[in-house]
């Protein structure tokens, strides 16, 4: 009985909450808000849920606005290896790359999961290129690859793979080097845990350093609680959304009470700015191909970096 009167406050205190279609809380054109967003900031990031189909369109139709190329100087992004940054440099400007060469972008990271075998990870890179190839050289958007540069090829214990293990501490300090000490502007695409302002998340870092320089946006990893209360908080017929959660009485609700990940026990916008909004139609995930699933060679490698991180 005390578990359902609790729920049912709860309940309550949600539906109150009213959906307030204003110019200062709610964007019904989130891309254009985003790049709005560099008239006040130096960087925006935004998180994604891997491998996610809406979340990618979202950032690919982001990247083809005439405006970004204009605005945005440099894209740093965790699904990359630094150690093959010049690989990355040729594709993006549109020099010949072998796709066995560029696939080392993603899979050999410090990620042995093979989370980036998803196409949605290698179509950010051809819509740079193609973005690139109807651009003049100085306006290019670059790519900053900002995961550890690991060398697999020099990894065969837990040991040589420990220095590279703290994947917070090196966006910071390339994010630094790159962007602050530079001056320019970038969109950041990480995985939200790392991009929201709690835990092991490097945003907080940067924001401390910078003040008022970093716009975070968060997309929707929510429960079946936290589908309802959306669905009684704004129309189902809407189209998508960037929620500010710093003036919208949204922020107001517990991370932990919406969230699929009950990770954080602070409010909404304790965690970010903004949350992109991109529907109520569940987001799919885009499987990786089966010929990457039926490549010997590299299964058998991706097999030898687990057992080496398993012996920890």
């Amino acid at each position: 009985m005390k578990h359902f009167m609790i729920f049912f406050l709860c309940f309550l205190f949600y539906s109150n909450i009213n959906y307030s279609q204003d110019n200062e809380c709610i964007y019904s054109n989130p891309i254009q808000k985003v790049i709005n967003l560099y008239k006040e900031k130096q960087i925006v990031a935004i998180g994604e849920n891997h491998g996610r189909f809406k979340e990618s369109e979202f950032r690919l139709q982001l990247i083809k606005h005439p405006e970004f190329s204009k605005i945005v100087d440099v894209v740093v992004v965790e699904f990359a290896n630094p150690l093959y940054q010049n690989i990355i440099n040729d594709y993006i400007n549109c020099k010949d790359v072998e796709f066995n060469t560029l696939k080392k972008v993603w899979q050999n990271t410090t990620q042995v999961s093979g989370v980036w075998d998803s196409p949605v990870y290698e179509e950010f890179f051809t819509t740079i290129r193609e973005v690139n190839s109807k651009l003049n050289i100085e306006n290019r958007i670059k790519v900053i690859a900002a995961d550890p540069p690991i060398d697999w090829d020099k990894v065969n214990s837990y040991d040589d793979f420990e220095p590279f293990s703290n994947r917070g501490r090196f966006p910071i300090s390339i994010i630094e080097k790159e962007i602050y000490n530079k001056n320019l502007k970038a969109l950041l695409v990480f995985g939200t845990i790392h991009t929201e302002l709690w835990g092991i998340g490097f945003t907080a870092q940067l924001e401390k350093n910078h003040p008022n320089s970093i716009a975070i946006i968060m997309p929707p990893a929510f429960n079946e609680k936290g589908m309802r209360f959306l669905e009684n908080y704004i129309p189902k017929e809407s189209s998508p959304q960037l929620i500010n959660l710093e003036k919208d009485e949204i922020g107001n609700v517990k991370y932990n009470d919406l969230h699929y990940y009950a990770r954080f026990n602070g409010k909404l916008r304790k965690a970010g700015h903004f949350l992109l909004f991109l529907g109520f139609e569940k987001d799919s995930t885009v499987h990786i191909p089966e010929s990457i699933k039926t490549d010997k060679i590299y299964q058998i490698e991706r097999k030898r970096r687990l057992n080496i991180l398993s012996r920890n």
